[in-house]
């Protein structure tokens, strides 16, 4: 795992997804801070084959937003549904 620092924001990248949950302890404390909807909508994203590249947290606005290497897949299944 990779570690950067900016101002107010850490952000976690190269990181190893298991079946378990991330294998870093400090990304899965962060990944515990997302709403369990985006989880779900994450953990749908991994089952389609997209791969977390990063997740951040902003400590002065709160949030920890994550990204992925593709382009979200299972969300566009979702929207075209609708």
């Amino acid at each position: 795992m990779k570690t950067e620092t900016h101002k107010s924001t850490t952000i976690l990248s190269e990181l190893e997804w298991t079946i378990s949950g991330f294998t870093d302890q400090t990304a899965q404390e962060y990944w515990a801070l997302l709403p369990t909807s985006l989880q779900n909508i994450a953990l749908k994203e991994i089952e389609h084959g997209n791969k977390i590249s990063s997740i951040l947290k902003k400590f002065r606005k709160g949030y920890c937003p994550i990204s992925f290497l593709a382009k979200p897949s299972f969300a566009n299944t979702i929207r075209s549904k609708y």
